[in-house]
This record gives C-alpha cells, structure tokens and sequence, in this order.
C-alpha cells in the first residue's frame, strides 16, 4: 500500500495528468498499472524469459482491449528489461522492442485515445523514468 501511495505521489509531482479528457485516467490507476505491468514483467522475464515477455505483451494488446494503457506500461516494463540485459551482458537488443515496433503497438492505444502525438509523447516521457526504476527496483528485490 505504501509502494502504491509513494508511486502515486511520483505521478502526481511528474504531472501524468496529460492525459486527453477522451480517456482521462486518475494518477492512482497509472500508478496501479505500473505497479502490476513491472510485477508481471518480471515475473514473466523469470519463468520464460524474453520469448515468455513477447508473448504476454502480444496477447495483452490483443485480449486487453478495455486495459490498453496496461499494455503499454507492460510494453514499457519488458522494453527495460531487454534495456537492463542489453547494458548490463552486452546481449544484442530484441527487435520486438526496439522502437518502431513498440511504436506501432502503441500508436492505436494512443489513437483511441484520441491523444494526439504530443499528448502521448508527454505521457511516455513521465511514465517511462517511474516504470524503469520499478523495474529495477523489483529486480533487485527479487534476487
């Protein structure tokens, strides 16, 4: 309750209340999808690696069609994962994540959200910074 309390407070200060009108989301519910996205990347990174990441995020923009900000922060979550494998093994990057293919996985969420590229571009560049430490921090704490 207090991780959630404290990621809340982050998405307040960092302003994820960009979000278009068309598809408002309080600061508590971002905070709730990043929270469960890096716990279930994490998980899923542990039990079947990055094939297991590429499956979840797929079928998550395929089945969550009433959640698809979830499956942008799960996107994002597995993204830094490959990231932190990348830097820290010298592993060469998966082309599932790179950007233009998160970049058109993430385009329709945006787009039905009636964000604009702007609106969007806001709302990554203030989740993107929280969803990385979460990430690492859950894989810290998680060894």
């Amino acid at each position: 309750m207090i991780k959630l309390k404290l990621i809340t407070c982050l998405l307040l200060i960092v302003g994820v209340g960009c979000l278009n009108s068309a598809y408002a989301r309080s600061p508590a519910e971002v905070a709730e999808d990043l929270t469960n996205a890096t716990a279930t990347a994490v998980s899923t990174y542990k039990t079947d690696g990055m094939a297991g990441l590429i499956t979840v995020t797929q079928e998550c923009y395929k089945l969550n069609t009433d959640a698809p900000f979830y499956c942008v922060s799960l996107d994002l979550a597995s993204r830094r994962i490959d990231q932190i494998f990348v830097e820290a093994m010298q592993f060469p990057p998966n082309q599932f994540f790179s950007d233009d293919q998160f970049g058109s996985r993430i385009g329709p969420v945006f787009a039905g959200a009636d964000m604009d590229m702007n609106s969007a571009n806001e709302y990554l560049e203030n989740i993107t910074p929280v969803i990385n430490r979460l990430v690492e921090k859950k894989i810290l704490d998680d060894n």
